[in-house]
């Protein structure tokens, strides 16, 4: 197993408001993910930093023990609620940060196992066998115009309410996420990532940056590098994890 991320604040924001994280709690099992925070000048912030570092903790205490599926998911919903509660609770302490909040897309691994949980629009994509698939569905009022066929994927990147989200950790009380189970061979690429890339970069731009990369690491740095010289109009995070 492979796996490297980088987050970049852009070219136009002021503060990174992304965070991400990686470990390798064992020999043959990773766990990986992103979070794209929201909320105010300094809540955005605080949110997706809350839940960086509490699923950080969980996955490392969690992983430590053979996994099932059943297993894989309660350790994802135990870390997302977590995170959920504290931030909820910290905005009504401060109401400086009412309204303060963060997608999450995250991952694990073990062996060719790989279960992903999905709040928000920070995605999953698999690159398998030269082809890229998208995995997750963005929880976002552009994603159920496109799915009531009001609108084209092409007209969603642009919409004037493409960064209003439908679902996120801290919106409301018990979270509620997304969860997939697939199964990677070796040298399949599982990518992680923002909006800050999706936003300025279609799938066809990413499946093409990935085709003429040698290693995760090559793959990271050229997608932000990409996503920045496409406008980089938003906070860039990409983590690849590479089986």
């Amino acid at each position: 197993m492979n796996v490297y991320g980088k987050t970049d604040i852009g070219k136009v924001r002021q503060e990174n408001q992304d965070t991400f994280a990686y470990g390798k709690p064992s020999e043959d099992t990773c766990f990986a993910f992103v979070c794209d925070g929201m909320g105010g000048q300094n809540g955005g912030n605080i949110a997706s930093q809350i839940t960086r570092d509490i699923l950080v903790e969980r996955f490392f205490r969690g992983l430590n023990q053979k996994l099932t599926q059943d297993i894989a998911r309660k350790i994802i919903y135990d870390a997302y609620e977590n995170a959920n509660n504290v931030i909820i609770n910290k905005s009504i302490v401060d109401s400086t940060l009412k309204g303060m909040g963060t997608t999450v897309v995250g991952a694990i691994l073990a062996d060719d196992n790989l279960w992903i949980g999905h709040v928000g629009d920070s995605r999953a994509y698999l690159y398998s066998d030269g082809m890229l698939t998208k995995l997750t569905t963005d929880h976002s009022y552009v994603q159920m115009l496109v799915e009531q066929g009001d609108i084209t994927e092409e007209e969603a990147r642009n919409h004037p309410r493409r960064n209003e989200i439908t679902r996120a950790i801290g919106m409301v009380t018990g979270v509620e996420f997304d969860f997939m189970a697939k199964k990677l061979r070796d040298n399949d690429k599982l990518l992680l990532c923002t909006d800050g890339l999706t936003g300025v970069c279609s799938d066809d731009e990413i499946k093409e940056v990935l085709d003429s990369c040698d290693d995760v690491k090559q793959c990271v740095n050229r997608l932000v590098n990409f996503a920045n010289s496409n406008g980089g109009n938003d906070n860039i995070t990409v983590v690849i994890l590479e089986k």
